[in-house]
C-alpha cells in the first residue's frame, strides 16, 4: 500500500495540477502544484491524502476493470471490423459492435453462462460484455462520482484561493486522482501490458476512423 501511495504522489508531485500552467510573474516560481500546496499547508494536505485513499482506491479498481474489459472490447470490435468488406463504414461498425455484443450476450445466460464458467479466467474475460463490465464497475463509480460531486473547480483553481483554499480537499483530490490513473502507469511499465493497452487504443482508433470516413462521405454526398 505504501508503494502505491508513493507512485501516486510521485506521479503528480512535480507536475502542474489540472488547470492552466501557473507561474508567478514576479518571482518566476511555479505554483498550482502539489509541492506548492504542501508548502502552504502541509498538515492539511497530509490529512487530505489520508481521506483520498478510499475514493482513490475505488478509482484505481474502476480503471483496472476498464483496462481489462473495455479495452478488450475495443480490440475485439476493431479486429472484427478489419475483416469486413463494403464501403458503408457506419454500418460496418454497427455490425461489428452487434456481433461482439451478441457473442457476449450468449455467454451471460443459459447454456452459454454454464459453458463460460467452465472456461479459464482469460477466456471468461473474452465472454464478458460491456454491460456486464459496467455492472462490475458500478459500485466503484458510485464512490468516485460521490467524491467528485463535492467540488466545482479544478485543484489548481482551489490552490489559487490562497489562504481561503481548502488544502485538505486538495490533498484528498491529488491522491484520489493519482491512484485512479495508477493502473495505466503500472501497465505502461511492462512490455506485455503496454502492448495490450496499445492494441486497445488501436482498435478504438480504427473504429473512430471508420466513423470519420462515414461523416466525410455523407458530407460530400
Amino acid at each position: 500500500m505504501v508503494c502505491l501511495l508513493f507512485f501516486a504522489i510521485q506521479a503528480v508531485a512535480n507536475a502542474p495540477l489540472p488547470g492552466a500552467s501557473l507561474v508567478n510573474p514576479k518571482t518566476k516560481a511555479e505554483f498550482g502544484t502539489f509541492a506548492y500546496a504542501v508548502k502552504k499547508n502541509p498538515l492539511a494536505v497530509f490529512k487530505g491524502l489520508l481521506k483520498g485513499v478510499k475514493p482513490g482506491a475505488a478509482g484505481a479498481v474502476d480503471t483496472g476493470i476498464e483496462i481489462v474489459y473495455d479495452n478488450l472490447k475495443d480490440i475485439e470490435e476493431g479486429f472484427v471490423l478489419s475483416f469486413m468488406g463494403g464501403k458503408d463504414y457506419a454500418e460496418k461498425q454497427q455490425v461489428a459492435s452487434k456481433l461482439v455484443a451478441a457473442k457476449d450476450a450468449f455467454f451471460e445466460e443459459g447454456y452459454g453462462k454454464f459453458i463460460k464458467k467452465l472456461l479459464p479466467a482469460p477466456a471468461q474475460m473474452l465472454m464478458t460484455g460491456r454491460k456486464e463490465a459496467e455492472k462490475i464497475r458500478a459500485p466503484f463509480k458510485k464512490i468516485i462520482e460521490k467524491e467528485r460531486a463535492k467540488y466545482g473547480n479544478t485543484i489548481s483553481e482551489e490552490i489559487l484561493k490562497g489562504a481561503d483554499a481548502d488544502y485538505e480537499s486538495i490533498g484528498s483530490r491529488i491522491l484520489s486522482d493519482g491512484l485512479t490513473s495508477l493502473p495505466y502507469t503500472i501497465a505502461s511499465m511492462h512490455p506485455a501490458s503496454a502492448a495490450y493497452l496499445g492494441a486497445g487504443i488501436a482498435g478504438d482508433k480504427f473504429v473512430e476512423e471508420t466513423q470519420k470516413k462515414t461523416l466525410i462521405k455523407l458530407y460530400f454526398n
